[in-house]
């Protein structure tokens, strides 16, 4: 079996994930309630997609923002 990460070279931080994803469902109004404020929490996180770029020559030809929509849609 052969895993791959793909995501962008941009960090994000899961806060502002949710916001994007919350944005185009028109549900901007919630708030995400953080339950563990753990000190261990990664405040940004960034997947290392080298190997599928290295790999199947992969690259991000969708933006975050149009991305989310079209798999909310």
């Amino acid at each position: 079996m052969l895993i791959y990460n793909v995501g962008s070279k941009y960090n994000l931080s899961v806060i502002k994930l949710v916001k994007l994803i919350l944005k185009p469902m028109n549900k901007s109004n919630l708030k995400p309630k953080i339950l563990n404020f753990s000190k261990r929490e990664i405040q940004f996180q960034k997947l290392n997609y080298n190997k599928i770029r290295k790999e199947l020559k992969w690259k991000q030809t969708v933006s975050m923002i149009v991305g989310l929509k079209l798999t909310i849609e």
